[in-house]
């Protein structure tokens, strides 16, 4: 049953949300905010030790869940036995993997070390070691252990898109904002923040309730902003600010997920407006964003507008990279593939060790099909396999390309399994197995 979109009437004025990054009245982020005076904090611990929740480091992709865990001086035991019931963790079934991906000689071993699963992409053993790792091997009092192999756990089977699973899963953490979560002494919270933010997704899916979700991101940046003005130093600053706009942008897809894309554009353009106007990388992926949204909508002369206003420079050669495929994108909803086509050729001489020439390329191909070259398409995508590329948009062009030209599709899509399964690949840290849907299996 699908929900229903939210409907908002009223115009945002100059109210500060806790999404905002910056406040017109009192800039939290500035080194003249003053410190909250409530009442008297607790010394905190210096170096590592400075940011119990969350984590030092956060995740740079989807395919790192590795976690970085401080840890307080003086933490009260806590007992978390009720995370370590093997109830809670489900069977991962191999039968949404092409038959090539479960006897491959690249397959880890059981006893293979939980880092080298993870910088290698496979994933789902990963997945498996952990969940034997929280039931078979670690104190109930653990609580770093504990709550980082959750952490790997969840996201690991995210990544092998088993979303429901890993959200039936998380709701075994109840509550991350309770009391019993932090730590008597200083309040500091025992839970990473990556496991934090990515509980907020997964229990909103488990508890079949997306507003929950949007109710947690804005806790969780209520709290990142109390902690920003809270920040003693401009590296633990950034740190929070960085956190802040993060949310805002998981926000942002939560939105997409309830199918309410008017009011993820207002959401996104209004984190634009707070931003304010500059040249930095993360200014023109805001604007990027918000452009490929308006294409998905079918608002092209929006999508126009934004793109003639973001103007990255000559010597940024991965925004001018960036920018070239959303213009190619806005050519493709005129229809004009032709246009689309000679601006992603020109692009893809001049930026061949990019990893972006990959999706660059890719994106050539399929103006190419939509153009009735289906040979150069093929060749194209061929030729990026042969690199030792697998994203799975690939497979599925390159699959889909095969079903255009042959009656026997079935059979190449097999052979392209094989040697997806077998080969030495540039983009093996994104995951490793590949989805049966992925060769349209």
């Amino acid at each position: 049953m699908e929900t229903a979109p939210i409907r908002t009437s009223s115009k945002r004025g100059n109210r500060v949300g806790p999404l905002d990054v910056e406040n017109p009245l009192a800039d939290p982020f500035s080194d003249d905010v003053p410190q909250p005076s409530n009442s008297p904090r607790p010394p905190r611990p210096n170096g590592d030790e400075a940011l119990l929740s969350p984590a030092q480091k956060s995740l740079k992709s989807p395919t790192s869940p590795a976690l970085s865990i401080g840890r307080e001086l003086e933490v009260p035991l806590k007992d978390f036995g009720h995370l370590l019931l093997p109830d809670i963790f489900h069977p991962l079934s191999q039968l949404d993997l092409p038959p090539p991906f479960r006897s491959s000689s690249k397959l880890p071993d059981s006893t293979t070390p939980l880092d080298q699963l993870l910088s290698g992409g496979h994933f789902r053993q990963a997945a498996i070691n952990a969940a034997e790792a929280l039931t078979k091997s670690t104190s109930s009092t653990d609580a770093p252990q504990i709550f980082s192999l959750f952490y790997i756990r969840l996201a690991s089977v995210c990544i092998i898109n088993a979303d429901l699973l890993a959200a039936q899963e998380s709701k075994a953490l109840e509550d991350l904002n309770s009391s019993y979560y932090r730590n008597p002494l200083t309040d500091a919270h025992l839970v990473p923040w990556e496991l934090r933010v990515l509980g907020v997704r997964l229990q909103s899916i488990g508890y079949q309730d997306p507003r929950r979700g949007i109710t947690g991101y804005y806790e969780l940046a209520r709290e990142a902003r109390v902690e920003a003005q809270k920040a003693r130093d401009s590296v633990e600053k950034a740190l929070w600010k960085a956190r802040l706009e993060d949310l805002g942008i998981r926000v942002a897809n939560a939105l997409i997920e309830m199918s309410d894309l008017p009011t993820a554009a207002r959401h996104l353009e209004s984190l634009k407006i707070s931003k304010g106007r500059g040249n930095s990388d993360q200014e023109f992926l805001m604007t990027y964003r918000l452009i490929l949204l308006y294409l998905r909508l079918g608002n092209v002369a929006a999508a126009k507008r934004h793109l003639s206003a973001a103007s990255p420079p000559d010597s940024d050669t991965r925004s001018q990279l960036y920018h070239a495929i959303v213009l190619s994108l806005v050519h493709v909803a005129e229809g004009n593939y032709h246009s689309a086509s000679k601006e992603l050729s020109s692009q893809a001489r001049e930026a061949e060790d990019l990893p972006s020439q990959v999706v660059l390329s890719q994106n050539l191909a399929v103006c190419l099909l939509y153009e009735g070259k289906i040979a150069e398409a093929r060749e194209t995508l061929q030729s990026l396999i042969d690199q030792g590329n697998s994203l799975s948009t690939l497979l599925f062009n390159l699959s889909t390309i095969f079903e255009l030209c042959s009656d026997r599709s079935k059979g190449m899509k097999l052979e392209l399994a094989e040697k997806i399964a077998t080969q030495d690949r540039n983009d093996q840290e994104f995951g490793w197995e590949k989805a049966s849907a992925d060769f349209k299996l």
